[in-house]
């Protein structure tokens, strides 16, 4: 998802907010002057956009975490792929705490 993408959603949940709080504020006096038919449905597609809005959110959070959680496997396994030039220790030692390092990255979501 692009970055102005992102915003949008994140600026329309925010609308989404602001407006159900007034929603809330003014339901009373909208239950005196309109059929609460109109109000139930108002309220249902309400909560279907804010829910759309943040499972679009939450994906997208989702995605941006495992590319993350890849990318510094890459750099790890990368870094480690290169030759020592000041140290010249065993290959054994890297290779353990390289696989240690990579169990812990494939933890974390």
């Amino acid at each position: 998802m692009e970055k102005e993408q992102k915003q949008y959603l994140e600026k329309l949940l925010d609308w989404c907010n602001d407006t159900y709080s007034d929603w809330e504020r003014m339901k009373p006096r909208f239950s005196k002057q309109f059929d609460l038919k109109s109000l139930e449905e108002w309220e249902e597609s309400y909560n279907e956009l804010k829910g759309k809005l943040v499972a679009d959110l939450k994906e997208d959070f989702d995605h941006y975490q495992k590319a993350q959680n890849l990318y510094n496997q890459y750099k790890l396994l990368y870094r480690e792929s290169q030759p020592c030039k000041e140290d010249d220790e065993s290959d054994v030692r890297k290779i353990g705490e390289l696989s240690s390092n990579i169990e812990i990255l494939g933890q974390e979501k």
